[in-house]
């Protein structure tokens, strides 16, 4: 639902003005912005009605909203001018508390650049207070030099805010002592929308205090970052649908250029949050991460519960070159991640302290080591659908217990798989393993319970198998039973020895020969390709250069 009611004085609207606007969704009425005749969209509007050009109008809005506070006009004091070069702190300030003492509204920004900033604070918005610009081209907010540590812009314990159609400029290179781009602390009912942050030394936009609730940020733009791009610290935990912060349609390249600071991310969160629809590009460092979704820390620094029960959908990382660089870092516990693409760096997605992680359709290529990797900590993880391409090592490295590969793929990795010494009851159905370098998988002295089910081996490849209780059943590609006729001259010992064809070495193996010259064969000495056979005599004695011939039959029994 959305309605434009009568407001509260005559006014004139022709195409292209801006008015303010009552967003009603849900029964939620605390949403508002200004929109202009020609771009005013909303879903599921009941009603419009068309005001001609040039048309007389009464109009009425709720008191908070009777009037929009452009900072142009003065409120006591020199307007802001928004020429990129007159300091326009105290003018924006003014017009800030002005609509907070009217109950609320929105301070309005013309077309300009406008520079803030006072001693060490950026512009502090208060309660019910919404910043909004004709359009994040045209409008930018910029932090003069010299001003350290603080934000363009800080919600402050503060609710019912926002802003929108703004670009915030740090002004990077003329604040080398640290500058954020927008700063929320202690918040409830926050919207940040159709924005732009740029030019920050520390982070792009971070909650860096207290609790977070009901937190939008959607359609935005970070660039140019020297820290973070999003550095979430929220204290708050709930999973009620309407107390998750949510993220969608976001855009961050050019993070952590600071290259002092090491392992920032182009997202960083604790708490619970709903990511979605989200393209993280151009990493600015070497070492750093493109998504993470924080541990628990409260007990070591206080900073959050971390990334539990979050859900990210609708994905895309580039790495590009970083050789550090770790694509979607997951350290929260019930993260789920959906349809995604991670491209580059060291490792494409790692779960550390990640435990009941779920992935599924997510696309990994041309990472440098690993395409998953799950720690000793990060058990009953579940993976559905999900590929590696051409990793320079691993496709799926597991060392946590009771994880499920359910319908994955690698290809062109060095391994597909492998099964660490400290895996229990890991279970891969249904995987295809295709081009692997040096073999399909290798399952570790000291893993148990690992089964294989379904899916298909390439080329015969190798599964290195040193594990306890393996299972391995209707794998195609990969033999598990051969047999032939092994004939020719024994050697010094009275063995011939057979090449058997399997993937790796026989557990069973049978010999029979035929005639009276020999009373039995002997099987020694398995391995991955070949086995021995000993021909002996009546007595038992081998049989040395002997002509011999004897048929045989070797299994794996892999099956479950």
């Amino acid at each position: 639902m959305a309605s434009i009611n009568d407001l509260s004085s005559t006014d004139t609207l022709a195409a292209g003005d801006l008015f303010p606007v009552w967003r009603v969704a849900n029964s939620d009425t605390r949403k508002t912005s200004l929109y202009t005749l020609s771009n005013y969209v909303l879903d599921n509007v009941s009603s419009l009605s068309v005001i001609p050009t040039g048309a007389t109008i009464g109009r009425t809005l709720p008191a908070w909203m009777s009037d929009v506070f452009n900072v142009k006009a003065g409120w006591g004091g020199d307007p802001a001018v928004g020429d990129g070069v007159t300091d326009d702190h105290d003018a924006i300030n003014r017009a800030i508390v002005a609509c907070n003492a009217a109950g609320g509204g929105v301070v309005f920004f013309p077309a300009g650049t406008y520079i803030v900033g006072n001693v060490s604070v950026g512009i502090e918005v208060l309660s019910n207070v919404f910043l909004v610009g004709v359009s994040r081209d045209v409008v930018t907010l910029k932090l003069k030099a010299n001003i350290a540590g603080t934000a363009v812009v800080h919600f402050n314990g503060v609710s019912n805010v926002g802003l929108r159609g703004i670009t915030v400029d740090g002004n990077r290179d003329n604040n080398p002592s640290g500058s954020h781009g927008i700063r929320t602390a202690s918040c409830d009912d926050i919207t940040i929308e159709d924005f732009r942050v740029k030019e920050a030394f520390a982070y792009g936009i971070g909650h860096q205090a207290g609790t977070l609730t009901r937190c939008f940020i959607r359609h935005g733009i970070l660039s140019r970052i020297g820290g973070d791009g999003f550095d979430f610290k929220n204290r708050a935990f709930s999973t009620e649908p309407n107390d998750i912060l949510t993220m969608d349609d976001i855009v961050v390249e050019e993070w952590a250029l600071a290259t002092s600071v090491d392992q920032q991310a182009a997202v960083d969160i604790r708490g619970p949050f709903n990511v979605s629809n989200i393209i993280v590009r151009n990493p600015g460092s070497d070492n750093c991460a493109g998504i993470r979704f924080r541990q628990d820390d409260l007990a070591i620094n206080g900073n959050g519960p971390g990334g539990r029960y979050s859900n990210l959908v609708n994905f895309q990382i580039n790495m590009g070159t970083a050789t550090a660089g770790q694509g979607l870092y997951i350290a929260g516990q019930y993260v789920k991640a959906t349809n995604g693409y991670v491209e580059g760096g060291q490792d494409g997605v790692i779960c550390a302290e990640a435990a009941h992680f779920m992935g599924t359709g997510i696309v990994v290529k041309d990472c440098a080591d690993d395409g998953f990797v799950f720690d000793s900590t990060s058990h009953d993880f579940v993976l559905t659908g999900c590929k590696v391409l051409d990793a320079g090592d691993t496709g799926f490295n597991v060392t946590s217990d009771r994880g499920k590969l359910i319908g994955c793929s690698a290809d062109g990795c060095d391994e597909a798989f492998v099964a660490a010494a400290t895996v229990a009851n890991l279970e891969i159905d249904n995987m295809t393993m295709t081009n692997s370098v040096t073999r399909a998988g290798q399952i570790v002295a000291g893993a148990t319970d690992v089964k294989i089910r379904g899916g298909v081996v390439e080329n015969n490849l190798n599964i290195l198998d040193a594990g306890t209780n393996t299972t391995i059943r209707d794998l195609s590609g990969y033999p598990t039973q051969s047999r032939g006729t092994a004939s020719g001259t024994t050697d010094g010992s009275g063995d011939l020895t057979v090449t058997h064809g399997l993937i790796t070495t026989p557990t069973r193996v049978l010999a029979t020969t035929g005639g009276t010259t020999f009373m039995q064969a002997q099987v020694h000495t398995k391995g991955a390709s070949t086995f021995k056979i000993r021909f002996l005599d009546a007595a038992g004695a081998a049989l040395p250069a002997t002509s011999a011939t004897a048929d045989w039959e070797a299994s794996m029994t892999l099956f479950g």
